[in-house]
């Protein structure tokens, strides 16, 4: 079965109709016309008779995925706290209360850290996140990298109080994200990236393809 203006089709099942003939079912088409993720869609035939089962749906391609993790040094602290914990509990009270209590600040602390960490930046074909906070791309302004002494007058002084902060002490990069709405007073958002040129490359590329500005 070939669909107008679709690509490769493909029968999932089959089932025969009311003549008695054999019936495609149920049909996935891929349409190869877009670039990846390809559309796909189902269709079921009743019998023989197609109707749409669901919506057609493209997928969202990610351009750009960032996970500020703290650095290793955190954790080798954590392990060094909880080595001083068991030997200060090791001599007067042996291990049955050193190896209970080191045990506990290696966990709590590694939950801390895994929490602190996981900030993610994600730029796709709908906008940009960091952490549960979203901005969509048509009000997307221009996006401006910034290292070393910009960063910290960026983070500093420099900061408008009205603007969002997704910061992390241990990333010495931002990127100050220009918010284009002229309904919301955030004038913009300053995340912190390992990456701020290639950040803010990704910004602009989806930004111009999706609102061609």
């Amino acid at each position: 079965m070939v669909l107008p203006g679709a690509g490769a089709s493909r029968c999932r099942s089959i089932a025969p109709s009311r003549g008695g003939a054999p019936c495609c079912r149920s049909v996935t088409i891929d349409d190869p016309t877009r670039s990846a993720p390809a559309i796909r869609g189902t269709l079921n035939t009743d019998p023989c008779g197609i109707h749409l089962h669901g919506a057609w749906q493209a997928a969202t391609m990610t351009h750009y995925r960032e996970r500020l993790v703290v650095p290793a040094r955190w954790w080798m602290l954590l392990v060094g706290l909880a080595a001083s914990v068991w030997l200060v509990y090791e001599l007067p009270f042996g291990p049955s209360v050193s190896l209970p209590s080191a045990g506990a600040v290696l966990v709590l602390g590694a939950a801390a850290l895994l929490a602190y960490g996981r900030l993610a930046i994600v730029v796709d074909d709908d906008g940009v996140s960091v952490g549960r906070a979203r901005l969509p791309l048509t009000a997307v302004g221009p996006a401006e990298a910034l290292t070393g002494e910009d960063a910290r007058a960026a983070r500093g002084p420099g900061l408008d109080r009205r603007a969002y902060v997704a910061i992390r002490g241990y990333v010495p990069g931002v990127v100050r994200i220009g918010v284009d709405d002229t309904a919301d007073p955030t004038p913009y958002w300053l995340v912190s990236t390992r990456r701020p040129e290639r950040l803010v490359a990704e910004l602009e590329a989806a930004r111009q393809t999706t609102t061609g500005r």
